[in-house]
């Protein structure tokens, strides 16, 4: 199994390492892709039926908010992390469960957004 906490946030000062976080991600974001459409036409055992989720938002966040939120998800994880070094520590009934989040800035929309805000303060 691979290490069980994957973070492909690179030094950004680093340009060798943004490329190799880069296609590190994309790989691993193919795979959690394949995963999720594997599981969307499995029948899972009765006891993990309503137990997952796939959720997405687009929220508007300052960069502060986004760190805060991604160390919010990453505090979420390490509560369970010690069960895949530490066996004695799983509770009877457990099974492996992937979770993948993400994060990304769209950039796309940064004009529409200054605009309206710009529109709004002139209204003020």
């Amino acid at each position: 199994m691979v290490d069980p906490e994957q973070n492909f946030v690179p030094d950004i000062n680093d340009p060798v390492a943004i490329e190799a976080s880069t296609a590190v991600g994309a790989a691993i974001r193919e795979w959690d892709v394949a995963r999720m459409r594997r599981a969307d036409v499995r029948r899972n055992p009765e006891r993990w039926r309503g137990a997952m989720s796939q959720r997405g938002a687009t929220l508007y966040l300052t960069p502060a908010e986004a760190k805060a939120l991604a160390d919010s998800i990453g505090e979420l994880v390490e509560r369970y992390l010690d069960r895949v070094t530490e066996p004695a520590r799983r509770p009877d009934g457990v099974g492996l469960v992937r979770l993948f989040a993400a994060t990304t800035y769209l950039p796309e929309y940064q004009e529409q957004i200054d605009a309206e805000l710009l529109a709004r303060r002139d209204r003020s």
